[in-house]
């Protein structure tokens, strides 16, 4: 039994296969297109996703490459094509590097990441490309991280472990100042 339906009140998310392959080969969404999946390499892996609106038009197209074969789930490639104008590209790929074992070392353009002799993973870049470092304690647990956003404010992320090893606390700061206080 595969999914093929999701009805949530009048929508319906509609899954399409094609013959007894269990991956999903299309995504139809109420009102605002679809996404195809194809899968055309030699170890059926995901090599592209095609959204189109409602009206079928292309709104984008991701396109994956895998090259490592100590590796082979890890995504070496992606590519962003179709849609809207993006001032900075129409197209763009993203390259990752990892070390012997398994760690992010390398995002492409963002740049590089960097673990210390433990493996915890000390410096690299936000989701929205803002350099971060991280401090952690001798047990391996992350204490801090902090980075500056393009608008020059320092965010920083504290993190207070209780007598049992758990994390008890999550303090936040902008610029200095305390604007969140967790405790768990």
């Amino acid at each position: 039994n595969r999914l093929t339906t999701i009805e949530t009140g009048p929508r319906s998310f509609n899954y399409a296969y094609t013959n007894a392959d269990p991956r999903v080969q299309s995504l139809t969404r109420p009102q605002t297109g679809q996404t195809e999946y194809s899968y055309a390499d030699p170890l059926k892996r995901l090599t592209a996703m095609i959204n189109t609106n409602s009206s079928g038009q292309p709104v984008n197209r991701f396109d994956y490459a895998y090259n490592d074969t100590d590796h082979p789930d890890q995504r070496s490639a992606e590519t962003l094509t179709d849609g809207p104008d993006i001032t900075y590209s129409t197209d763009q790929l993203t390259t990752y590097e990892y070390n012997a074992v398994d760690q992010l070392i390398d995002a492409g353009a963002l740049g590089g990441f960097v673990h210390d002799e433990a493996g915890n993973l000390t410096s690299g870049y936000t989701p929205e490309g803002y350099a971060f470092e991280a401090a952690y304690d001798a047990e391996n647990r992350m204490t801090s991280v902090a980075y500056v956003d393009g608008g020059g404010s320092l965010h920083r992320t504290e993190f207070v472990y209780g007598a049992n090893n758990f994390l008890s606390q999550i303090k936040k700061y902008d610029n200095g100042i305390l604007t969140a206080d967790t405790r768990i």
